[in-house]
């Protein structure tokens, strides 16, 4: 006679579990079925009003999974544009050193 253990004896029990979940089109619906059953889970509980009063009713900024996103209407600066670019910045930042230089002084 064989004996097993008490890990074997609960992969056994576990696997009619893991047949009924794999069969099922959401493999979650059984398993919490059974966990609802035995009170280890709770079943969902309804939306309070509050909480539906606060979300919106226009879909969210997101895209959803497998749609592309829409064409850029804003052109990318050429290299002559990001070079004119640079240097306004850099002269900004010469600007407001001098000018926190001159601030310093008492």
């Amino acid at each position: 006679m064989i004996v097993l253990n008490p890990r074997a004896w609960a992969l056994w029990a576990a696997l009619p579990v893991l047949a009924l979940a794999g069969c099922a089109e959401n493999p979650a619906e059984p398993v919490r079925g059974l966990a609802e059953m035995t009170r280890l889970a709770t079943p969902p509980t309804a939306m309070p009003d509050f909480v539906q009063a606060s979300r919106s009713a226009e879909k969210g900024d997101y895209l959803p999974v497998g749609v592309d996103a829409p064409a850029r209407t804003v052109k990318p600066k050429t290299a002559a544009g990001t070079a004119a670019t640079r240097q306004e910045l850099e002269a900004a930042a010469k600007a407001n050193q001098s000018e926190a230089g001159a601030k310093s002084k008492p």
